[in-house]
């Protein structure tokens, strides 16, 4: 399965960068002619210990425009804001569970693991259907978190991320993995 994982340090970080949010849900499950069943987005943020998880395999009624999923989005931020946030079902296929980042990067692990990184890609990674791809939301990774990431197998990718914002990483990661297939 192919794994996109957001990594937001706050909810009121995600709220600020919305379109972002809803952009990159659009990008890593919807292809032109349908879902990508094959993929899954997991947004965790950190400051709630809560991951936001779309399967496209069983997502309902998303189309590829941000209107559809404001209210969607909208729930989201309702349940995320209950102290503490509990696991539910928010809509079809789109799920909120608790955890912790380390529990998560262990649950997703698929043949390639990857995250993203600062710097220029020399090359095209070979990343095939089924890979995981940690990306930063607006911010670099502090030193931590890239050790913590390299501690579960996971390798770093360069990427500028000074030109491009996560929905368009996801996009990348999606056109490389497909080409790469």
């Amino acid at each position: 399965m192919r794994t996109i994982i957001l990594y937001v340090k706050s909810l009121d970080h995600l709220i600020e960068y919305r379109p972002l949010f809803l952009r990159s849900v659009v990008y890593a499950i919807l292809i032109s002619h349908g879902v990508r069943e094959y993929c899954r987005m997991v947004s965790f943020i950190a400051e709630k210990k809560s991951s936001i998880v779309v399967l496209g395999s069983r997502v309902k009624r998303v189309y590829p425009d941000e209107q559809s999923l404001q209210g969607i989005f909208n729930k989201i931020v309702k349940h995320l804001r209950i102290t503490p946030p509990k696991g539910r079902k928010v809509h079809p296929g789109i799920f909120i569970r608790k955890g912790d980042f380390k529990t998560l990067l262990k649950e997703c692990k698929s043949s390639v693991n990857t995250y993203i990184e600062e710097g220029g890609m020399s090359t095209i990674p070979k990343l095939g259907r089924s890979f995981t791809a940690v990306i930063p939301f607006i911010y670099s990774f502090t030193s931590s978190e890239k050790n913590m990431l390299r501690r579960y197998g996971y390798k770093p990718l360069k990427i500028n991320l000074n030109r491009f914002y996560p929905d368009q990483i996801v996009v990348i990661l999606n056109f490389i993995g497909d080409i790469t297939w």
